[in-house]
């Protein structure tokens, strides 16, 4: 699985850029108390998503990418 998710920081929106090995993962937002605030299920393997982080309150933020074989995680920051 390699992926990167730019920029980060960022003011409205990021790029998921992907290239998974099994089709069919999902996204998620995570904000600090553990609420899912944002999901996105991605089909096929290689491709890139705009997600839209304009709705979201200035913070720190988890993310997860998550396939059937594989899992990521990591932190991102919203600043407006």
């Amino acid at each position: 699985m390699l992926f990167s998710l730019f920029p980060n920081p960022t003011s409205g929106a990021f790029t998921l850029s992907y290239h998974l090995s099994t089709p069919d993962a999902a996204f998620q937002l995570i904000d600090i108390s553990g609420r899912v605030v944002y999901k996105q299920i991605i089909s096929g393997t290689i491709g890139k998503e705009i997600i839209d982080a304009s709705a979201l309150s200035n913070g720190m933020y988890f993310y997860q990418l998550t396939s059937a074989t594989e899992s990521r995680q990591g932190k991102v920051v919203v600043e407006k």
